[in-house]
């Protein structure tokens, strides 16, 4: 059987990562099959029996002409008569095969978020809530099935594109054990109490939340409130809303922004610090909440489906109310002891080894 494989727009953050699973799956279970991978330059090509590397330029509209022109180019250009496309890039192509597998991993279409159209965010949203899911229809047929990483993802996307669920599965992602004992501690401020919150500058991140939450710790503790850090991984004026208020309610003292860290210098502020906070509104996983957890640092997120679902069994974790500044105000104040709780580890899935099959076989288990 041969195969081609769409990963020319997984060259950074977690689609990267993503990728490199699927070729560490490939490498124990790609079988006699060929396989064909098309990518963006400078991606890893690592040598595996019966895989070949086609470096493609997808870049802006490029993307847009290589799904519906340029993947049939390629193939006629280099004799490749593909029986099954898999894709790792949210959309299929223009092309005729027996089966096309998309693993699916864009969580914009799927849930509705207020946004403020003076927001440079807003744009970005619009697109995806709106325009995106029109192109993903596009490549849809009756042999065009889904993976997706997990089951609130599965209901939502059944919902958004009106599938039958037989042909999504679920295919939770592998997440990198971390060795901690080689994570030094780290040394924060004396006499404070730490809490971390990795995340990007995009609205849906809601990083604003967390300002309103310290304003109202003054509230309840104003002493204690003092002596609270909030750790962001941005730069001051990333989110120019959240740094105005901050300055004109006098909390400049309770924020400290690191700019992007290093992963393995991350984690060891986080197994340091009194825990993680995570308001995100949107996420198809939200990778922090399960490396904190891993850690048995406490966790306080927004009470939404999706942190049920991914931190299920772990007892560290505290909900509060979406948009409830008080509730995560009182949260954080009940954190600033150093708790620690048992780790929290996955079961084992083998969802790598399932999704080749479904590659290879068409079967969803």
């Amino acid at each position: 059987m041969t195969i081609g494989v769409l990963a020319t727009v997984s060259s950074e953050s977690g689609a990267l990562t993503i990728y490199k699973q699927f070729l560490n799956a490939l490498e124990v279970g790609g079988g006699d099959n060929d396989w064909h991978i098309f990518i963006a330059d400078g991606m890893p090509t690592p040598t595996i029996d019966n895989v070949t590397y086609h470096v493609c330029q997808t870049k802006g509209w490029g993307r847009m002409y290589f799904d519906f022109f340029g993947f049939k180019q390629e193939i006629h250009k280099n004799s490749i008569t593909p029986n099954v496309v898999f894709s790792l890039q949210n959309t299929g192509v223009r092309c005729n095969v027996d089966r096309c597998v998309i693993y699916y991993h864009q969580p914009l279409p799927l849930f509705k978020y207020k946004i403020n159209f003076c927001d440079k965010f807003a744009k970005t949203y619009i697109f995806y809530h709106f325009l995106y899911p029109l192109y993903v229809r596009l490549f849809i047929n009756d042999n065009t099935y889904f993976a997706v990483q997990t089951n609130s993802i599965k209901n939502r996307f059944q919902k958004r594109f009106n599938l039958d669920s037989n042909r999504i599965g679920i295919y939770f992602p592998q997440i990198e054990n971390i060795a901690q004992d080689a994570l030094e501690l780290y040394e924060f401020e004396d006499n404070t109490f730490n809490f971390f919150y990795p995340a990007i500058p995009v609205a849906y991140k809601e990083h604003i939340s967390i300002a309103y939450a310290v304003r109202e710790m003054y509230q309840h503790n104003p002493e204690m409130a003092k002596r609270i850090l909030i750790h962001f991984t941005l730069k001051k004026g990333e989110v120019v809303e959240m740094d105005k208020y901050i300055v004109e309610n006098g909390l400049e003292r309770n924020f400290v922004y690191h700019d992007r860290i290093p992963h393995q210098q991350l984690l060891s502020m986080i197994k340091s610090s009194n825990g993680l906070l995570f308001p995100s509104m949107i996420e198809t996983l939200g990778l922090p909440l399960l490396e904190a957890a891993s850690l048995g640092v406490p966790v306080i997120a927004n009470d939404l489906e999706y942190v049920h679902e991914v931190l299920s069994g772990y007892e560290g974790v505290k909900y509060a109310g979406v948009h409830q500044y008080d509730d995560w105000a009182q949260q954080i104040l009940s954190c600033c002891s150093y708790q620690r709780y048992t780790p929290y580890s996955l079961p084992e899935d083998n969802s790598w080894k399932r999704l080749m099959k479904l590659i290879t076989e068409g079967i969803i288990e």
